[in-house]
Parts: C-alpha cells; sequence; structure tokens
C-alpha cells in the first residue's frame, strides 16, 4: 500500500524566513538573518502591529525575494525521491489568494508537487476555515512534516508520525505527544522514512 506523505511548504520545502529577512532587510533597513526569527508572532521580531506584520508577509508574497527564495537544502532531491515512491502532498497554511506565487516557486524547484497543494487555515488570514489536521484525516496522510509545533500536535492526535522540523521558532516548544519527533535535515527526514519502510 503507498503511503501518503503530507509536507508543509514555508520551512519545510521553501527557506521561507531566510528569504523573508532577505526581504525585510532591503525593504525595511534590519540586518536579520533566520537565526533572529525566535517567534512565529513576527510582529515580536519586527516591533511592528500583528496588522503591520501580516501587511509585510504579504508584501513579501508578491515580492522578487520571494521567488528567488532557496529550497530548504536537500529537500528538491529527498522528496523527489520519496514522490517516485510514495504519494507527496503539500499542506500549507498559506492564503490561497497567494496561489499563484505559490505555483511559480514550486514549478521552479519542485514541478512534481504542483498538482497536489492543499492550502488551509492561519492565524494570519482567515480566507478558509479547513484545518491541516482536517486535510490530513481526508487524504490519509501517515507521516506529516511540518516547523509549527501547534500544527504538528493538532495533527498528530490523526496521523502515524509528525517530523517536527527543528527551527529557531519552534526550539523552546516541548513536544508532548510521543507520535512527534524533532528532526534537524531532510537527510535525517530520509534515513527515518526509508527505514519506517
Amino acid at each position: 500500500m503507498i503511503r501518503v506523505i503530507g509536507l508543509d511548504l514555508d520551512d519545510v520545502l521553501m527557506d521561507f524566513n531566510a528569504g523573508l529577512c532577505v526581504f525585510h532587510n532591503a525593504r525595511y533597513g534590519t540586518s536579520l538573518v533566520r537565526e533572529d526569527i525566535t517567534s512565529y508572532h513576527l510582529e515580536k521580531i519586527w516591533g511592528c502591529s500583528q496588522e503591520e506584520a501580516i501587511r509585510r508577509v504579504s508584501e513579501f508574497y508578491c515580492s522578487f525575494e520571494h521567488y528567488a527564495t532557496q529550497p530548504v537544502p536537500g529537500a528538491v532531491e529527498i522528496v523527489k525521491e520519496l514522490q517516485d515512491k510514495e504519494k507527496v502532498v503539500i499542506i500549507t497554511s498559506r492564503p490561497e489568494s497567494v496561489s499563484a506565487q505559490t505555483y511559480t516557486w514550486l514549478k521552479k524547484h519542485f514541478p512534481f508537487l504542483t498538482g497536489n497543494v492543499h492550502f488551509t487555515a492561519h492565524f494570519f488570514h482567515k480566507e478558509t476555515i479547513v484545518t491541516k489536521r482536517e486535510v490530513c484525516q481526508k487524504l490519509g496522510v501517515g507521516v506529516f512534516v511540518d516547523d509549527a509545533h501547534f500544527h504538528a500536535e493538532d495533527v498528530a492526535t490523526i496521523v502515524e508520525q509528525v517530523l517536527l522540523f527543528d527551527t529557531p521558532w519552534n526550539r523552546s516548544q516541548k513536544l508532548v505527544l510521543p507520535n512527534i519527533r524533532r528532526v534537524h535535515s531532510w537527510n535525517e527526514i530520509h534515513a527515518l522514512l526509508t527505514k519506517e519502510k
């Protein structure tokens, strides 16, 4: 039986916060690097309101810096290998209103995944009420990879294994559920997934 693997997009496939820092430094005069992003609440990092943070992220989606952002190291090769043997789907909490920018980036780096993208709800936007958990349940996802501990905890209640990609913004979070495991690279994810088969 083919296993269904669900992947978040930002900071799992795309090195989103690294690209966001490049954009923010150019537009807003900061000198941030990815390691400085220690919270999901970017307004705390940038010293602005949540509304302004949302506006800046929306601006980033439409920027050249977004298009130029690189994949997370190892993601392209390993996901391509997984896709050859298993069903791989993207389950992102990006708003569907940036689907054009999302697909443009994916076609450049992950053209083999563009037919399997699902947009879900996020506290930054209310474009949909569908959660990652609900999409995982509907698609029969067995393994899910995310960088957000709150998504990991929610999804872990219905999938076999959740892999939490270690980042500066989730490092302080304690993992409570036994089927959530912290991982540090795509090589580590690859080793775990191929061992489990």
